[in-house]
């Protein structure tokens, strides 16, 4: 952290959901994490701040062929729920990430990776457009 903040965190994963087709994992596996920062240096130094980040990741392995795998994730990235200073930075709305993505498997060795990814409320504030970003990963594996 800069300025030598420190931090507490509490970690929680749910498991649990269910199928809606067999080629599916569980829905619902995703986690929840808190945190405590506390500025230990700096202007705003003995300022704390307490944070929260979630995502839930839904997988179909073996989709349209074995070796493929399409995956769908979506959460929050870590946010200010409460602060010590005058003003919250992230007040002006919640930032959400989306990723949308299919690994293709060309063979034992080589694996291409179309997929999406989508910031809604960049920097956490809802008068900040969508940003929308394509990714074209290929993995050779030896």
């Amino acid at each position: 952290l800069k300025n030598g903040a420190s931090r507490a965190n509490l970690k929680v994963k749910l498991f649990g959901g269910g199928k809606i087709i067999s080629a599916m994992t569980d829905i619902g596996i995703g986690n929840i994490s808190f945190a405590n920062a506390r500025s230990e240096a700096g202007p705003n130094r003995g300022a704390t701040a307490d944070l929260l980040t979630w995502a839930v990741n839904v997988t179909f392995p073996d989709l349209f062929g074995p070796g493929n795998l399409g995956a769908i994730a979506f959460g929050q990235p870590p946010r200010v729920t409460s602060t010590s200073l005058a003003t919250n930075p992230d007040a002006a709305g919640t930032f959400y990430n989306l990723e949308i993505f299919y690994r293709y498997r060309v063979s034992r060795n080589i694996n291409i990776q179309p997929g999406v990814f989508l910031v809604f409320n960049p920097n956490n504030n809802s008068a900040n457009d969508t940003i929308v970003v394509g990714a074209l990963r290929t993995t050779f594996s030896f």
